[in-house]
């Protein structure tokens, strides 16, 4: 039940963060007024404030829906893989999947992302922090196998998710493939020695 002692409709709520998505998207935090929020959801601008207290904790709840949904799927894709350096690579794919037919996730994430408070970034955080953990797991999983050679996981993982960041503007998947990408941190920049040598 909200404050207001009005039970909230889901429904209703999700159909709110995805408006506010598609138009922060296009026209940029600073610029978009809850009212054309409203409008595009086919509500009244009052009901909006029903279920979120201002313009700033929408943007705060449609992004951290927006981080759950990515990692959920994420996660449940890299699961349907046994071996590790598949998951890796599924990873990288479906992220540059992700940027591809959401361009305007790239345009909020250069425009407002940073617009958030202490307390989103502390949650941030953890959701990062677990999904460090996550990646650690898989490349553990590698190392036990023979896969990858003994090293520190949790360090890898980060540098991996890292990496990530190289499919947003300025760069983009025009200029690096996943194949490129996925050799470049899995070989390195060292010759490779072949094994008649």
């Amino acid at each position: 039940m909200s404050d207001n002692g009005i039970h909230p409709d889901a429904g209703k709520r999700q159909k709110i963060l995805e408006s506010a998505f598609a138009v922060f998207s296009q026209k940029g935090y600073q610029q978009t007024k809850v009212e054309e929020v409203a409008q595009h959801a086919g509500i009244g601008k009052g009901t909006v404030y029903l279920y979120f207290t201002s313009k700033e904790e929408l943007l705060r709840e449609m992004l951290k829906a927006m981080i759950k949904k990515y990692l959920s799927e994420l996660k449940q894709k890299l699961a349907e893989e046994t071996d590790p350096w598949a998951k890796l690579k599924v990873m990288y794919t479906i992220h540059v999947s992700l940027l591809q037919e959401n361009p305007s996730l790239v345009q909020l994430h250069l425009h407002d992302f940073a617009f958030v408070n202490d307390q989103f970034r502390s949650w941030l955080e953890t959701e990062k922090e677990d999904f460090v953990n996550h990646i650690a797991a898989i490349i553990e999983s590698g190392i036990q196998t023979g896969q990858f050679r003994p090293l520190n996981a949790k360090l890898a993982a980060a540098l991996i998710i890292s990496s990530l960041g190289v499919f947003l503007p300025p760069h983009s998947s025009e200029c690096f493939s996943v194949d490129e990408l996925v050799d470049l941190l899995f070989h390195g920049m060292s010759r490779r020695v072949s094994a008649q040598a």
